[in-house]
């Protein structure tokens, strides 16, 4: 997982919609492959589900990149350092901020 994000993360500078969606596919496949191998770094798991969801988000899927990180990640940030946990506040807020829907459920 570490190889494949030295290699992702360039490609993710591009902000390509078609490189996300790309990226968006390994990275599920790694994450479910860390978890089946029962990878207990959980910081580490959350950055790369965070980074999925940034893939999702370029590839215009926002909606499932919210519904995904309420799922997944908030387990995952119980034991992260507070820099990791204040990111995934603020991608989660952004994410939120793009769906009007959700916003109306926040009020």
């Amino acid at each position: 997982s570490v190889v494949l994000w030295s290699i992702a993360r360039p490609l993710l500078s591009q902000r390509s919609a078609d490189a996300a969606s790309a990226l968006a596919e390994v990275l599920e496949r790694t994450l479910s492959a860390l978890g089946a191998v029962g990878e207990t770094d959980a910081s580490w798991r959350l950055h790369l589900t965070m980074e999925l969801a940034r893939c999702l988000e370029m590839a215009g899927r926002g909606k499932e990149a919210a519904a995904m990180l309420a799922k997944d990640a908030s387990p995952l940030a119980a034991d992260a350092p507070p820099r990791l946990k204040l990111q995934l506040c603020a991608l989660q807020a952004r994410l939120l901020a793009e769906d009007s829907a959700a916003i109306g459920k926040l009020q």
